[in-house]
């Protein structure tokens, strides 16, 4: 899918929405997620969110029992919005490039002790698995494995690390955006804010039944 730069979601540029739709794939997330994250008004906030829901990006899920508002998530169409395209295609060497660099970041996280997560295996499809010398995008996905198991537990370690995060000077908009740092805080690193790669829920790649190349990783922190 590939998206004019120029459009517009109520009002909110499209590139903007799609930005804060990968940022939130496989997470849950509310009107006051969505205004801080597109930095607009409550208000403008509930226009995109209607607007998605039409268009079957979004879709509204049970409340949790600390959810005070709404929760929603991606839908699978959404999931494609969120990986559409609004520039033109690499080459082959820089598709290299950034999915060389990707392996390295991974190995960055996988050995840093202070990551809540470390990731356990690469998925690459799509394109970039064919012989094509001009590719769209690197698609990938990650798989995120915990290095606590018990419940309990990583609610705590998160909970710290959202806190160091906050002395840091970041801030959270809402409780289930804190719990979700763990997960999201190595995401981020990942992306790097790579226009090529296109990441995608483990899930979804499963769902696609399309062909695949794995990587698998080993924690390396001791």
């Amino acid at each position: 899918m590939r998206i004019d730069s120029k459009s517009e979601v109520a009002g909110v540029s499209a590139i903007k929405v799609r930005d804060y739709l990968r940022d939130v794939q496989g997470y849950r997330f509310g009107t006051k997620n969505v205004a801080y994250g597109l930095k607009v008004s409550a208000r403008k906030a509930r226009a995109v969110m209607n607007e998605l829901l039409e268009h079957n990006f979004i879709e509204k899920v049970e409340r949790l029992k600390f959810e005070k508002c709404d929760a929603y998530t991606c839908t699978q169409d959404g999931a494609q919005f969120a990986a559409a395209m609004a520039t033109r295609p690499v080459s082959r060497n820089t598709a290299d490039r950034h999915a060389v660099e990707l392996i390295g970041r991974i190995r960055v996280v996988n050995a840093n002790p202070e990551y809540l997560v470390w990731v356990s295996r690469l998925i690459l499809f799509g394109s970039y698995l064919t012989e094509k010398r001009q590719i769209n995008d690197v698609d990938v996905s990650v798989v995120l494995t915990r290095k606590e198991q018990d419940g309990g537990k990583w609610v705590q370690a998160v909970l710290r690390r959202a806190q160091q995060a906050e002395d840091a000077g970041r801030r959270f908009s809402t409780y289930s955006e804190k719990l979700a740092w763990g997960e999201s805080e190595v995401m981020r690193f990942l992306r790097k804010r790579s226009r090529v790669l296109q990441f995608a829920r483990p899930d979804v790649v499963e769902r696609l039944g399309c062909p695949t190349r794995i990587y698998e990783f080993e924690r390396a922190d001791g």
